[in-house]
């Protein structure tokens, strides 16, 4: 066992990010002051794509979406999870507040998308 002043042998993941690169999500700033971020998200459920939904992360590293997003997308399931008519509309609503309301949506670092879990 690795002391706390000696690293733990652990492997690293090998991950490939370049910020110049033109095919991954497109940042853009937002908020008063540039302190929030929106990315568009492909959001999946039952292992299939059913749209994207626009993510914002603000200064604390929050993550919120679009409460229109949510309803639109997953309103179109055959059996819409939770108490979507309690979202409001047009307003970022946290992973949190989601999940209150029945609605378990989790980023995945892995695969850089939402996912709806049942």
């Amino acid at each position: 066992m690795a002391s706390r002043d000696e690293p733990a042998n652990l492997p690293l993941s090998q991950i490939e990010f370049d910020l110049a690169d033109p095919g991954g999500a497109a940042a853009q700033p937002s908020g008063r002051d540039g302190d929030q971020v929106r990315v568009q998200k492909p959001l999946f459920a039952d292992g299939s794509s059913i749209g994207t939904v626009t993510v914002t992360i603000d200064e604390n590293a929050r993550l919120f979406v679009n409460g229109s997003d949510v309803k639109r997308l997953l309103g179109g399931l055959e059996d819409p999870p939770g108490q979507l008519s309690r979202i409001a509309e047009g307003q970022p609503v946290s992973f949190q507040r989601l999940r209150q309301l029945g609605i378990d949506l989790r980023y995945v670092p892995t695969t850089d998308r939402i996912e709806l879990n049942r």
